[in-house]
C-alpha cells in the first residue's frame, strides 16, 4: 500500500488510523490514508498509458510482522480490476501457496450472489486473529 503522492503515510505520522478506530480489514476503506497496490497498479498503468486489458496481476502481501496473508483483494479492487478488464489474478496466500482467480469468475458468481457471499474475501483471517468484528458478516445473517 502506498499514500497518494506527496503525502504522509501511516508509519511517518506514526499511527494507522483504521487501527485507532478498530475498522475492521476489508472494511471501509475510504477511511483510510493509502491506496491498495492493486489500485495503484491500474492507476499507474494508466498514467503511463499502459493498457491492462486481458492482463494478469500477481498479489503478494504480509502483515506488520512480516508474515505472509491471504492476499485477496478487497471489494473496491475487484471492482476495479473486473472494469480494467483484467483476465486473471494470481494470489499469494499465508500458506506459502497461490491461488489463481479467473476475473470472469468472480463477474458470474456476482451475478448469481450477492458481493457479500464471496468466498475470499480479504481481512477475514486477519478480523478473526484481532478479534475484529466485521459488520458485514451480522449483515448476512
Amino acid at each position: 500500500m502506498e499514500t497518494p503522492r506527496k503525502t504522509k503515510d501511516c508509519l511517518e505520522r506514526g499511527e494507522c488510523l483504521r487501527d485507532k478506530l478498530k475498522i475492521p480489514h476489508g472494511r471501509h476503506y475510504e477511511i483510510c490514508r493509502s491506496v491498495h497496490a492493486e489500485q495503484n497498479c491500474l492507476i499507474n498503468a494508466a498514467r503511463s498509458g499502459a493498457s491492462v486489458l486481458g492482463g494478469e496481476m500477481y498479489i503478494y502481501a504480509t502483515d506488520r510482522e512480516g508474515n505472509p496473508i491471504d492476499s485477496f483483494p478487497c471489494f473496491i479492487c475487484k471492482k476495479m480490476i473486473i472494469n480494467a478488464g483484467l483476465k486473471r489474478v494470481i494470489c499469494a496466500t499465508k500458506d506459502g501457496k497461490y491461488k489463481i482467480f479467473d476475473v470472469s469468475d468472480w463477474v458470474k458468481d456476482w451475478q448469481e450472489r450477492d458481493i457479500l457471499d464471496d468466498k475470499h474475501q480479504y481481512g477475514k483471517d486477519l478480523n478473526m486473529k484481532e478479534k475484529l468484528k466485521d459488520d458485514l458478516e451480522n449483515e448476512k445473517n
